[in-house]
């Protein structure tokens, strides 16, 4: 009887320890702060240019494209598939403003020109997909593999003024230095040999799908992210998209080498964007970090040199100190030389709270 017994207990404990495998986690950032923004920073555009909202200087509360890093909260997993090898993964992630509680904050993406971020809920990420010894293929909305090489790149990890996913001139008209940041309607292939992870991806336009004249555009993508030491990495990304409009990107890349030697650092990278209606975006784009005492000292500085002879420099400085594991305070300023775009020298300061969970 008590053997019975035991091997009933055996018995009804192992699901519990197969369940037990599977994990579901609930993350996210919390990110505000006061930032003081000059005229020429809080004055609004056109895409052609022409003043849409003439600014003033003044202090305001950061949105969400102005803090250390965009708030948001997400739900991601895993679940191991019996004993195949295989696990099933997925993630949602919204994006919001701490200010007004608004939802929104993701960055251009060329596959959805047709579609409002703010009115896309999970507009961070929405995919599902197998993870397993050939590594991991995922679709739905995502980062290109252009946005996982340059994050790579960026000591600041796409964090703060300037950082690498913020590298623009007014002429690229929304698109980042390597044009898409997100892709919708895609397909990405992750596989990591060693110290090299490769992700290729397709996203093909859904537009002749909807409404007659709705825009469409396929984007694919290629990238490389290679750790030859501890010490030293190196990056490379080609992205190529059909047109829907003449200022999006046509094909992007970019080369990066970084030298992190764990408490001082530096990475140099190159990109090259061009538009369909012909204009090319050369970046020279730098990124380096210094620990000082318990907090570090990141700058960020891009020369942007365009094919109808404008030029643009952004510097971007800041200063992080942790609290504790998860939060943090920061203060931080950046600069934009604009006047071959006759908007001056865009200049911002700006102190914050950040706290992750």
């Amino acid at each position: 009887m008590k053997k019975s017994l035991l091997a009933l207990a055996v018995a009804a404990a192992l699901p519990a320890v197969a369940q037990a495998q599977s994990s579901v986690t609930l993350y996210g950032i919390v990110d505000t702060g006061v930032e003081y923004q000059n005229a020429a920073a809080a004055t609004s555009y056109s895409s052609t240019g022409a003043v849409t909202v003439a600014g003033a200087a003044g202090v305001r509360l950061m949105d969400t494209n102005a803090t250390w890093n965009g708030s948001r909260f997400g739900v991601r997993g895993v679940e191991p598939l019996g004993n195949s090898g295989l696990s099933a993964i997925f993630g949602i992630e919204s994006r919001l403003g701490v200010d007004t509680g608004i939802t929104g904050g993701a960055l251009y993406t060329p596959a959805s020109a047709a579609k409002s971020d703010n009115t896309q809920f999970w507009n961070g990420l929405a995919y599902v997909g197998l993870r397993g010894g050939f590594g991991e293929l995922t679709m739905g909305r995502q980062y290109t593999p252009g946005f996982y090489a340059w994050i790579a790149s960026d000591f600041t990890a796409n964090s703060g003024f300037q950082n690498w996913a913020l590298i623009s001139t007014p002429g690229m008209t929304g698109n980042a230095s390597y044009g898409a940041v997100r892709a919708d309607n895609s397909v990405m292939l992750t596989s990591t040999l060693g110290g090299l992870t490769i992700r290729a991806m397709a996203a093909p336009g859904e537009g002749r799908f909807g409404a007659t004249g709705a825009a469409s555009a396929d984007v694919y993508g290629l990238a490389g992210v290679w750790a030859l030491t501890k010490a030293i990495t190196v990056t490379g990304f080609y992205h190529k998209s059909d047109s829907f409009t003449a200022t999006t990107m046509d094909t992007s890349y970019g080369v990066s080498g970084k030298l992190d030697l764990g408490s001082m650092g530096l990475t140099l990278g190159y990109s090259n964007l061009e538009l369909h209606n012909g204009t090319d975006f050369d970046t020279i784009a730098g990124s380096a970090y210094l620990k000082v005492g318990a907090g570090t000292v990141y700058a960020n500085v891009h020369q942007i040199s365009a094919s109808d002879n404008k030029d643009v420099l952004n510097i971007g400085l800041s200063y992080v100190h942790p609290l504790s594991n998860r939060t943090a305070i920061y203060v931080q300023g950046s600069r934009a030389d604009q006047k071959d775009y006759g908007r001056g020298t865009p200049t911002r300061y700006g102190i914050g709270l950040n706290h992750k969970f």
